[in-house]
């Protein structure tokens, strides 16, 4: 909604990318819940969470910027069988923090499932890139820096609940 600039000036581009990458990462249930799922087993801010986060980050960034180069599989079915993969993600996160979640190896979990959910966050931005005018790379980073101003805000929200929680139903 409201004007677009269809040649916009790099810092244009770049608010522009940061905003819609917040958008989309908070208006995402999907990656949310897998978000949640994935730090539900830390209780405090440390090396390893930020391990974990990083991972996925770097994973997610990389599938992400394929995906916006043209680096993916044309065939109609593949966003149908991301869509599954990210749903699976969040039933196994989901399913192995009920059990002893092993939070040595999160981090090579969150870089598998962070592959795919670049993918899904793609989707969200395929149609917005025609408004990056000539800063593509750049629009591309402000939407991943966008995700993780959003993935740590979430964070910042739930760590803090998910411990209370935790020493509430602990005793």
């Amino acid at each position: 909604s409201g004007p677009v600039a269809l040649d916009p000036r790099w810092h244009q581009a770049a608010w522009t990318f940061v905003v819609s990458g917040m958008r989309h990462i908070l208006g995402g249930m999907d990656h949310l819940l897998f978000l949640l799922c994935l730090v539900v087993p830390f209780r405090r801010i440390g090396w390893p969470l930020v391990g974990v986060v990083t991972s996925f980050t770097i994973a997610h960034s990389v599938t992400l910027i394929a995906a916006a180069l043209g680096w993916v599989p044309r065939d109609p079915a593949f966003p149908l069988l991301v869509e599954v993969l990210i749903a699976a993600s969040i039933i196994y996160m989901a399913v192995d923090n009920l059990f002893t979640p092993n939070v040595r190896w999160r981090w090579a979990l969150a870089t598998a499932f962070g592959l795919v959910h670049g993918f899904g966050f793609s989707f969200g931005l395929a149609n917005e890139l025609q408004f990056a005018g000539s800063h593509l790379v750049l629009s591309l980073l402000a939407f991943n820096v966008g995700i993780e101003l959003g993935q740590l805000l979430v964070q910042a929200l739930a760590l803090p609940l998910i411990a209370w929680v935790s020493a509430r139903f602990a005793r």
